[in-house]
């Protein structure tokens, strides 16, 4: 039983920024026996997203839905608690999946901006960041899973953050099994609030492009 797809995500002009939300539209299917084989193709719309596949067994005919991944700016706000200490202000870019922030939904519990610090104090380190998250150096923990969110004040991992294992798969990047957990302590792991996140596949090349896009913001600083 074979499935293949033939021609992924061929995005119509201007929707890059298609609600992938609403439900997928089928636009074009059918069915042929080719020798001895039934063969069964379709074309689906979701969002602005068409995904088009071919099936050699109608028992086995499954297509990747990719979701839609974008850095959305945020603002830390800066303030001095009761105790005297000083909250900092910091801007970041946050990981945003078919329109669910994960700073809202996960990172903000734990008080976390993301990894992509905007006007970060060493723009180095936000390029490094950029190399775990791309998989082109290793991970920044020793089970090499990579940061996502980290401590505002510092960005130190020892502080605590939340981290996710990342793996290509084909023409997809995959995160999945999000977790809490800290660089020193291997038993520090906590996986139950995540439960519900993930696993997310992105289209490989326009990952790299929407992650590359946060470059230019942080060198012009």
């Amino acid at each position: 039983m074979t499935c293949a797809r033939f021609a992924l995500n061929l995005r119509e002009s201007g929707s890059l920024h298609s609600n992938l939300r609403e439900s997928p539209r089928l636009l074009n299917a059918g069915s042929m026996f080719i020798g001895n084989r039934l063969v069964s193709q379709a074309v689906v719309r979701h969002g602005g997203v068409i995904t088009h596949w071919k099936c050699f067994d109608h028992r086995s005919c499954m297509s990747t839905v990719f979701s839609n991944l974008e850095l959305i700016p945020r603002n830390r706000q800066g303030e001095k608690l009761p105790s005297g200490i000083f909250k900092t202000e910091r801007a970041f870019f946050d990981f945003v999946i078919d329109g669910i922030s994960l700073h809202s939904s996960m990172a903000c519990k734990y008080d976390l901006t993301s990894v992509l610090w905007i006007n970060a104090p060493v723009p180095a380190e936000i390029e490094r960041c950029l190399r775990r998250l791309l998989l082109v150096d290793p991970g920044d923990l020793p089970d090499d899973r990579v940061s996502l969110y980290v401590c505002a004040e510092c960005g130190d991992l020892g502080c605590g953050g939340i981290t996710v294992d990342i793996k290509v798969h084909g023409d997809a990047i995959v995160w999945s099994e999000f977790g809490y957990q800290n660089n020193y302590d291997e038993n520090f792991y906590d996986t139950d609030f995540f439960q519900n996140f993930g696993p997310y596949h992105f289209e490989l090349n326009r990952y790299r492009a929407v992650l590359l896009s946060s470059l230019p913001v942080n060198r012009k600083h």
